[in-house]
């Protein structure tokens, strides 16, 4: 996580207050198909049917967003908001108000946007594939077998009904964060230069 990125759990909105909301962050563009954002859009349909009122937002832009808001108007109209680019602030108000976070991509080397969903004590859902199993654990969400329509829509479901620890989620994104970070990396160089291994710049 940024240096300056603030680890703490949003306050739960009044209830009433907005639908539940699944929130994924993604560039939606031809050459990045693999994030999985159409498997997500078309497994709304089955989480409509079991969630009536819960709805999709989808933060990005791309070449590939006429396609996929054609996918929403046929496969589950009503259901999905596209809300282009946002601005950083916008952003983290968006991580802030959502109830669950996804992104079922096939290739995220790690995954920086599900520590800050963590953040703000947000449960995320990934694909089990690249490095997202290094990231969400039992505590903090559900991982599913990529492109699997129908585990990806029980996993949103299952995510909206459940009530989460947003301090375990919090403590997940903390385990990340950039002052972790350095000291792990100072240790470990350390040890290695006690060792009498040497490091040349560059």
């Amino acid at each position: 996580l940024d240096p300056l990125f603030t680890v703490a759990p949003s306050v739960p909105a009044p209830s009433g207050h907005r639908p539940p909301v699944i929130l994924a962050v993604s560039r939606l563009s031809l050459g990045d198909i693999y994030k999985g954002v159409d498997t997500l859009i078309r497994a709304m349909r089955e989480v409509r049917t079991r969630c009536p009122d819960a709805i999709l937002r989808i933060v990005g832009r791309g070449d590939d967003l006429p396609r996929l808001r054609s996918l929403a108007e046929t496969t589950a109209p009503g259901t999905v908001e596209f809300t282009g680019f946002l601005p950083d602030a916008e952003l983290q108000r968006e991580l802030h108000e959502c109830t669950v976070f996804a992104l079922p991509s096939r290739k995220e080397g790690f995954g920086i946007v599900f520590l800050e969903a963590f953040a703000h004590g947000k449960p995320c859902i990934g694909a089990r594939a690249g490095g997202i199993p290094e990231v969400i654990d039992d505590e903090t969400g559900f991982l599913v077998d990529y492109g699997d329509e129908i585990a990806l829509a029980d996993a949103c479901i299952a995510a909206l009904q459940r009530k989460w620890d947003s301090g375990a989620i919090c403590a997940r994104a903390q385990r990340f964060s950039y002052g972790n970070f350095k000291e792990a990396l100072g240790a470990f160089l350390s040890c290695s230069r006690s060792a009498g291994f040497q490091f040349a710049a560059g």
